[in-house]
């Protein structure tokens, strides 16, 4: 699956550029900080084990620090680009929502909100289109990877894709991006999108955001080693089987592990594996401490250990890993007004931060209300 996530600092820009509000400004109440975080979550399926370990996380860590003002949204109009059933972005929407919630996130502190929810997200994207060159778009990986995954459905806006992405990181003015791999080319086009319209309207409006790689975290499926040696990434909408939901019970967890593929040389408990060749081992290299990990891979080698132990060590060290965000989980779930509530207060703040950046870009154009 594809994440869209953009975690952007917005460093001492405020101090540098005369069209920005000033440093002591409030947005509902709550300080603008100098650093800005902004991350956006397509709500193309239920979450995972990975979605928690790769980014919510890190989301609950952010939003607690008091130095950040962090925006956590649900890419909604993204979604739409691959969604073959709309009533699904409804559907996981709001799941998106208490995941983030549940995973210690700060809700006082934070900005959730619903990325169509904030339509200026959308118009500075058509303002930014106008400035972007079609070839840059046709070239960039996001649209190969898609429009060939789904060549009967190869619409407009899987072309258009990166400058809403775009939209998202220079509206609310953020210059430092940590991204993976597979976000650099779509920085890439951010960056050029940020100098072009400044020079072409010899004015310093936008940020020009700079790349801060991050390791992400790989976190495979259940399934048998592919052709290429390695393991396919779980993904929320792949074979239910296949994938740790956050929304699965341990039980249902430890069921699935339970029947997951392994080393095929381990055909009876004695016989010795190669870790490298099972999913289980790739699962454990990414949930569990640094002994155990020793511990399993030697077991396997030397057949010290069955698969059928190994598995359930690394049910015993999921359970632990989110044990938290299941007990906050399930808190969540009873209350009916949680997810209206946070997202409609943080969209009325996102916009505050868009309105600001779309009025002067407006005046910039010369487009708006005519006196």
């Amino acid at each position: 699956m594809y994440w869209l996530t953009l975690v952007a600092w917005n460093i001492g820009w405020r101090q540098s550029n005369p069209l920005s509000p000033q440093t002591t400004a409030t947005l509902g109440g709550t300080p603008m900080n100098e650093i800005r975080v902004v991350t956006g979550i397509r709500a193309t399926g239920r979450m995972h084990i990975g979605n928690y370990l790769g980014v919510l996380e890190r989301l609950g860590a952010m939003s607690r620090d008091e130095s950040m003002q962090c925006f956590f949204f649900v890419a909604d109009l993204h979604t739409l680009t691959t969604a073959s059933d709309m009533a699904k972005i409804r559907e996981h929407a709001p799941e998106i929502v208490r995941d983030i919630i549940a995973a210690g996130v700060d809700v006082e502190r934070s900005i959730i909100y619903t990325q169509s929810d904030v339509p200026r997200v959308a118009e500075l994207a058509w303002l930014l289109a106008c400035h972007t060159p079609d070839g840059d778009l046709g070239r960039l990986p996001h649209f190969k990877d898609k429009s060939g995954k789904q060549p009967g459905n190869v619409n407009a806006g899987l072309r258009f894709y990166p400058v809403l992405m775009a939209a998202d990181i220079l509206g609310p003015q953020a210059n430092l991006v940590p991204v993976g791999a597979d976000q650099k080319a779509h920085l890439e086009l951010t960056r050029d999108l940020a100098q072009r319209f400044n020079r072409e309207h010899k004015i310093d409006l936008f940020a020009v955001p700079e790349a801060r790689e991050q390791e992400m975290i790989t976190v495979p499926g259940l399934v048998a080693q592919n052709e290429r040696g390695g393991f396919d990434k779980m993904g929320k909408s792949e074979n239910e089987g296949e994938t740790l939901y956050l929304s699965d019970s341990p039980d249902e967890m430890k069921a699935k592990i339970r029947v997951a593929p392994t080393d095929p040389a381990r055909v009876r408990r004695n016989d010795p594996g190669t870790p490298d060749k099972c999913a289980i081992y790739a699962l454990h290299k990414v949930v569990s401490p640094g002994e155990e990990i020793r511990s399993v891979r030697e077991g396997c080698q030397t057949a010290g250990i069955g698969c059928s132990d190994c598995k359930l060590r690394l049910v015993a060290h999921i359970d632990g890993k989110l044990a938290s965000f299941r007990a906050r989980r399930a808190e969540l779930a009873s209350d009916a007004n949680l997810v209206r509530d946070v997202t409609q207060a943080g969209a009325e703040k996102a916009r505050v931060v868009f309105d600001e950046t779309i009025g002067r870009t407006r005046e910039i154009l010369g487009i708006g209300p005519l006196k």
